[in-house]
C-alpha cells in the first residue's frame, strides 16, 4: 500500500486520481502509468462536461454561422 502511495505522490493529482481509477475499473491489482492518449481523452472529456466550456462552444458555433451567412449575404467577411 505505502508502495503505490509513493508511486501516486510523483504524479499530478489529477493524472493519480485517473490511475487509481483505471485500476479500479479494469479490476487490477496494482497501479499503473496511463499512456499520454488517455491523459488527453480525459482532460478533453473533463473539459466538454463542464458547463461553462458547453456554452462557449454553443455560442461559438452560432457565431460561426452567423458569419458565414453575412458573408454569403454581403460577399464580405465578418471577422
Amino acid at each position: 500500500m505505502r508502495g503505490n502511495l509513493k508511486k501516486l505522490a510523483g504524479y499530478p493529482e489529477d493524472v493519480a486520481i485517473m490511475m487509481m481509477q483505471n485500476s479500479i475499473d479494469n479490476d487490477w491489482q496494482g497501479l499503473f502509468p496511463l499512456k499520454a492518449e488517455d491523459i488527453r481523452n480525459a482532460k478533453a472529456t473533463e473539459t466538454r462536461e463542464d458547463p461553462i466550456v458547453r456554452q462557449y462552444e454553443n455560442i461559438k458555433q452560432e457565431v460561426a454561422g452567423i458569419a458565414e451567412r453575412y458573408e454569403r449575404r454581403t460577399g464580405k467577411k465578418m471577422f
